[in-house]
């Protein structure tokens, strides 16, 4: 995959010099610096104390957030479940042929 990438790079600059590919590869460079943010251009500096009580409110919040899956995860797992009456055998045991229904 990474072989067929590098082939179609290579084949889209297919005629360009070596100067003019070059300084396409630099343009798009800067074009990408310049429309792009760096991580910390997206975050705010805090003090400790409204960092620490930014971070609880999360963590409160993601608390709630798992207490809600767990409590779908256990109505999930206490569902009822439809019984089918499938009649295909699963192959020979030591009790004989076995049902898919009665395992």
């Amino acid at each position: 995959m990474v072989g067929r990438a590098k082939y179609g790079a290579w084949a889209a600059v297919k005629g360009t010099s070596t100067e003019d590919a070059m300084q396409q590869y630099i343009d798009l460079v800067e074009s990408l610096r310049r429309t792009r943010r760096t991580a910390m251009e997206d975050h705010v500096l805090v003090s400790r104390e409204d960092w620490t009580a930014a971070r609880l409110e999360v963590l409160a919040e993601e608390k709630t957030l798992t207490r809600h899956a767990d409590a779908l995860a256990a109505k999930r797992r206490a569902a009822t479940r439809l019984v089918d009456s499938i009649s295909t055998t699963v192959g020979w045991g030591r009790r004989g042929r076995r049902l898919v229904a009665h395992l």
